[in-house]
């Protein structure tokens, strides 16, 4: 069970970084289709290349972390957790 839940996991949070280089460059595309009047396989180049950089982004973060480590770093709040030892205390002062 607790081997399933990780595979789950590491399964949804490599499908969200994947999404963040390929939506930027599906923005990106959408603008220059609307706005500078491209042809239409501008559009389909511009979401090729996000598809291939947010697979290349994913991979290369899931060999060198593992996208739950990964991901736990970034959505980590450490600035508002209350400090444990009185030396970071006198620091936040």
């Amino acid at each position: 069970m607790n081997r399933a839940f990780h595979v789950l996991m590491e399964m949804i949070f490599w499908v969200l970084i994947f999404l963040s280089p390929m939506l930027a460059f599906l923005a990106i595309g959408m603008l220059m289709l609307l706005y500078v009047d491209v042809p239409l396989y501008a559009f389909y180049t511009a979401a090729g290349v996000g598809i291939l950089t947010g697979i290349f982004v994913a991979e290369k973060i899931r060999r060198k972390y593992g996208c739950v480590n990964y991901m736990s770093r970034i959505l980590a709040t450490p600035d508002i957790e209350p400090a444990d030892n009185e030396d970071e205390k006198k620091r936040c002062r």
